[in-house]
This record gives C-alpha cells, structure tokens and sequence, in this order.
C-alpha cells in the first residue's frame, strides 16, 4: 500500500454501483490534480452511504498533470436498490445494478474513465481477472516541462501513462508521440510545454 497523506474529501463525476455475486462494487470517477492523488472510497455510518477523498502519496514524485482517476470499494450486498454518495456540494443517489460479469461493470465507465481504469491501482486490485485486459483504449500519458524541453516532457509523459496487462521482464513497449503543444496564460500564469504519447506492447 502507498504512503499516503493530506485527504481531502470532493465531490465525484459519476458513479455507478453493481452488485456481482455476493459482493456490491461502489465505482466513482472525476478528475484528479496529478497522479500522485489517489481514490479512497469510504463507507460512513449511514446505510449504504459513501465519501470519497482524494488522497496525495508521499512516496513518490509526480508530474502536476490533470487527469482522469478511477476509484472503487468492494463491500457485501444487500436489499437496498440504491447508495448515495455524499461530497462538499451534495449528495449523489447511485441505483445499484445487478452485474453478470465484471464485463458488464466496466461498460458502464464513460470513455475516460475506462481509460483511467487500465493500469490504475484499482484494476491492479480488482478480484476478477480480466478487467483490465477487456479495456479497448490503448494507453496514453501527458506530460510537461516548464523549461520547454522535449525530452522532460516526454519522459514525464511515458512515466505517466500505464500500459494495461502484466509487466514481464522481456515485455517491449513503443511510446508514440501523439500531440506536442504548449500551454500560456491563465491565473496561476501556466506556462510549458507538454507531450502527448500513447503506447503499445510488442
């Protein structure tokens, strides 16, 4: 488990919750500051109610990259036909769906989402194989560098994106440039270079 610290409790993008055998899947996406911020779903007193934090690791050193995030909690299920997801601006009331195959869960992510799912510490963790493996978006990474170099913003940008399936020692992946460009102005004075790449494998 990573080192994480500084949770802050937000608001979601969408949600969805499957009940698939036994067990109830609470899913929840948006968006996320850098990929070093990580989703944490947490039940709260309340029945079938959920907060959801972002959570910054320590461990690690991460490019400031907005980007999409997937987080999801494993929990029993039970009769209720509905959970609610509660965040600073409101509450959420998510219908729960009966799922055959974990197939059927990912179907459901909006396109973004599902890319966020390949390679993400939740597919990584999910209990049914095959998940990740079923995603049809390729890989893809951003990356940036303030000084305007290519090869920092590159190199940002493949340490970002995460190549779906089991990372062997003889594993080749291509990094293809999909799009160069920079970015100037706004409040905070943005001002760099980014990249970005998409991957395969073989």
């Amino acid at each position: 488990m990573s080192d994480r610290s500084n949770c802050q409790r937000v608001d979601v993008e969408g949600a969805a919750a499957f009940d698939l055998g036994s067990s109830r899947y609470i899913l929840v996406w948006g968006t996320r500051p850098s990929p070093c911020w990580e989703p944490d779903v947490r039940p709260i007193r309340m029945p079938n109610t959920y907060e959801v934090y972002l959570c910054e690791r320590t461990d690690t050193v991460c490019i400031q990259v907005v980007g999409p995030y997937v987080g999801y909690l494993e929990t029993h299920a039970n009769a209720a036909t509905s959970v609610t997801i509660l965040g600073p601006g409101g509450s959420r009331k998510v219908p729960v769906v009966k799922a055959k195959i974990w197939g059927d869960v990912l179907a459901a992510l909006p396109p973004t989402a599902r890319t966020a799912w390949v390679g993400s510490p939740a597919a990584d963790a999910a209990p049914v194989a095959g998940l990740a493996a079923a995603a049809p978006t390729p890989c893809e990474g951003v990356g940036t560098s303030a000084t305007f170099s290519f090869e920092e913003a590159f190199m940002a940008a493949v340490h970002n994106a995460h190549p779906p399936g089991p990372n062997y020692p003889d594993r080749l992946l291509t990094f293809t440039v999909q799009e160069i460009g920079a970015r100037f102005g706004g409040i905070a004075g943005v001002r760099h270079l980014f990249v970005r790449v998409r991957c395969t494998s073989g």
